[in-house]
């Protein structure tokens, strides 16, 4: 698998659980769930990031 598609499928994975939680947080719930789904997608964002950083920075090594 190349780089390319391992940072393709770590940031469609991420996008796709994104806006699942921004589902959640459009709904009907109560505010802490709300407030649960905020910290979700920064967590997730956040973690997304940081491994395709990291594929992208081993890589490099490899070369």
């Amino acid at each position: 698998m190349t780089r390319r598609t391992r940072c393709t499928a770590v940031i469609g994975t991420g996008f796709i659980v994104v806006v699942a939680l921004t589902a959640v947080q459009v709904a009907d719930v109560p505010g802490w769930v709300v407030l649960s789904t905020r910290v979700a997608i920064g967590v997730t964002a956040a973690a997304t990031g940081l491994l395709v950083n990291r594929l992208i920075r081993n890589e490099r090594k490899d070369r």
